[in-house]
């Protein structure tokens, strides 16, 4: 049984991660911004939802306390410009603060969601650039073990990307186009 600290644990994919650990009965700590927001995991006995800053790395190394494996999940598809919403700030610099606390307290796994088709150098975009940037950072890394699992496009129930588009379909005509990001955006 291991003790898990997840970063991202909120979203559409730690939901299900969260789920299946607790289900396996390992001890779960959920770092999220908005505690309130996600009360439906705190009926999960060994699931503790904590607010914390995931952006402070002395706050990480606090809450790592304790823990032998960390999951981060935490991604961004929009690039809002404020240093901790920017595909720098929310792929590279929490990367970068992530292992930092993991080598602090001397926790010997990573887990880390990167993206299909990542590459800091050769990357399709900024949002590619940024996810191999950050694999680059943690791979490097002597001290933690760090697989990065690279999935493309995940959807199901309650995704936020192809629900996002079945709403526009509801108030689109029927013969107009939905634009995907670029006129040569395509899945991988």
């Amino acid at each position: 049984m291991h003790r898990v600290c997840i970063l991202g644990g909120t979203g559409f994919v730690g939901r299900h991660i969260v789920a299946q650990l607790a289900k396996d009965k390992h001890h779960i700590k959920v770092l999220t911004r908005h505690r309130e927001r996600h009360r439906d995991l705190l009926v999960m006995p060994s699931v503790v939802l904590k607010n914390a800053n995931v952006h402070d790395v002395n706050a990480l190394k606090a809450e790592f306390i304790g823990y032998d494996v960390v999951i981060n999940l935490v991604g961004i598809l929009n690039d809002e410009g404020s240093k901790d919403r920017s595909f720098q700030g929310a792929h590279v610099e929490l990367a970068r603060k992530i292992i930092e606390a993991c080598r602090a307290n001397r926790i010997g796994r990573l887990l880390h969601m990167s993206a299909l088709n990542a590459d800091a150098g050769r990357g399709s975009s900024r949002y590619l650039r940024s996810k191999g940037e950050a694999e680059n950072l943690l791979h490097t890394n002597k001290d933690v073990r760090v697989t990065s699992f690279r999935p493309s496009v995940i959807y199901g129930p309650d995704d936020s990307f192809l629900n996002r588009f079945a709403g526009l379909l509801k108030i689109t005509p029927k013969l107009v186009p939905l634009p995907l990001a670029c006129p040569n955006s395509r899945f991988a």
